[in-house]
């Protein structure tokens, strides 16, 4: 539980501001695509899921991350639509 490593440097604040606008932008660009389309698809169901939501905090909260580049993220959505 302890470990003998060292803490990650903590992000400067501009860095956390930026994750948190783009994710926010990203997460309310979905809700809004559902509330102007009403539902997906005739099954009733939202577009806004987890997903999303998941995509959003990696995409900018890791974007150096491997995960968090565009070819992973959007094949990764076109795989399971």
């Amino acid at each position: 539980m302890r470990g003998g490593g060292k803490a990650p440097a903590r992000p400067r604040i501009s860095y956390v501001i930026w994750s948190w606008f783009g994710s926010f932008v990203g997460i309310a660009a979905t809700a809004y695509l559902t509330h102007v389309t009403g539902n997906s698809f005739e099954t009733g169901t939202s577009f806004l899921i987890a997903p999303f939501g998941a995509t959003c905090v990696i995409a900018f909260g890791l974007p150096d991350s491997p995960v968090a580049q565009p070819r992973n993220i959007v094949g990764g959505h076109f795989i399971f639509i």
